[in-house]
């Protein structure tokens, strides 16, 4: 069953089409990639569905309920939740603080929402890091706290936007393998990457865009042999 469904999403600013008629279905326990190159749209399309941005035209439907126009923290209580690519903790505060605002939304009592921020800062391995200032982690530990903040929302839904983005070749298959791992718990991710390889590790299917439009979508394999994506975007080297 589809737990997502866009249809005809479009975004325009001023004479700007930024997102143009996506179409995409999300099932309920997929994996789905999205790529293209930069300026296609596709952290504007993640606005969208997260509700960062109203939609120009199209619908958007939720676990059976049209979210189309629904603010983001109303988004966000429905269990779709997204990660952003500029990471923006509160840096004079610790790990655990971090991930424990978050936690409150579902946990009201200070207690249980510390309790359940650990469990989840765990889930992440951040632990090392539990009472650090966010603002003295390196990178590969504020890609995981922003992971962390995201995760206490407990969503039906996770939207990431390059998580893999600035980590070293030795950082990513760690953070490949966490996502993995929560794919494997049940969690329905759509991911935004430009690592091709990471890319066909974790994705089920394929969203390809360019210059906001729906360039391709299905199999990750088969679209990646497209010659209209190799020419528009992965290259005549890749293929």
């Amino acid at each position: 069953m589809s737990l997502l469904q866009v249809e005809g999403l479009t975004k325009r600013f001023a004479g700007l089409t930024a997102v143009d008629d996506i179409n995409i279905e999300l099932g309920e326990r997929e994996f789905l990639g999205v790529v293209g190159p930069n300026g296609a749209g596709k952290t504007t399309l993640f606005s969208i569905i997260s509700g960062q941005l109203a939609p120009s035209e199209g619908r958007i439907v939720f676990d059976g309920v049209d979210i189309t126009g629904w603010p983001a923290d109303k988004v966000a209580r429905a269990g779709l939740v997204r990660t952003f690519q500029l990471m923006r903790p509160f840096e004079s505060m610790s790990v655990l603080d971090n991930v424990a605002i978050a936690s409150h939304r579902l946990h009201r009592s200070r207690r249980d929402a510390r309790r359940h921020a650990l469990e989840v800062i765990e889930r992440v391995q951040l632990e090392r890091y539990v009472h650090a200032m966010s603002g003295s982690l390196p990178t590969a530990g504020l890609k995981r706290l922003e992971l962390a903040r995201a995760l206490a929302l407990e969503p039906k839904l996770l939207l990431l936007d390059e998580v893999l983005a600035g980590l070293v070749p030795a950082e990513r298959a760690p953070m490949i393998e966490l996502l993995r791992g929560l794919h494997a718990d049940g969690l329905p991710v759509m991911f935004i990457e430009h690592i091709m390889a990471a890319v066909l590790a974790l994705s089920e299917r394929l969203l390809v865009m360019h210059e906001g439009a729906q360039l391709a979508f299905g199999d990750p394999h088969e679209v990646t042999r497209d010659k209209v994506v190799v020419e528009a975007y992965l290259g005549e080297d890749y293929a």
